[in-house]
């Protein structure tokens, strides 16, 4: 048998209380303790140092927003091993794994063309941006551009040795 909870709502969040029984409807419990593993774990990882991170993700106008907790390690952008442009921010998430935002840039000799829009190809030319995890850096290995990756592997370095004690 599980036991019960006396909660306290005053006067003034007496409204608040209302409106919320109302939309649970029998199961304000499951509101009730959804909003306190919310507020555990935004209290957590604000103690290690993370923040929630919202990234859009795909083609413009057909996004979708995705959201984590982690810390930005670096923001890139670049040539790609194809010539192809991108930018890029990396991100520790808290289960340690490295997100990558990646967003491939439209090519600009396309734009020079007369009424590409009109093409097919059009979603082609605008950027996509993507979400990739990985556990480790061998995961990302051939995933992403080499410089980037070059930058994630001096990252993890750095957050290995994280302060280098001189003796001057």
């Amino acid at each position: 048998m599980m036991p019960n909870k006396t909660i306290y709502v005053s006067n003034e969040d007496q409204a608040v209380y209302e409106q919320a029984q109302q939309l649970a409807g029998d199961n304000l419990s499951a509101v009730l303790l959804r909003a306190l593993k919310e507020f555990i774990t935004r209290s957590e990882a604000q103690t290690k140092g993370l923040k929630e991170i919202v990234v859009q993700t795909g083609t413009k106008g057909l996004q979708q927003e995705k959201r984590f907790n982690g810390r930005l390690l670096i923001k890139w952008q670049g040539a790609g091993d194809h010539n192809d442009w991108f930018t890029a921010r990396v991100f520790k998430t808290a289960k340690n794994q490295w997100a990558v935002e990646i967003t491939k840039q439209p090519n600009l000799d396309v734009f020079r063309q007369r009424d590409f829009w009109r093409t097919a190809d059009y979603f082609e030319y605008t950027p996509d941006t993507q979400l990739v995890v990985f556990a480790s850096l061998e995961e990302a290995e051939g995933k992403l551009p080499s410089a980037l990756l070059k930058l994630m592997h001096q990252a993890q370095s750095r957050d290995e040795a994280p302060v280098e004690y001189l003796d001057i």
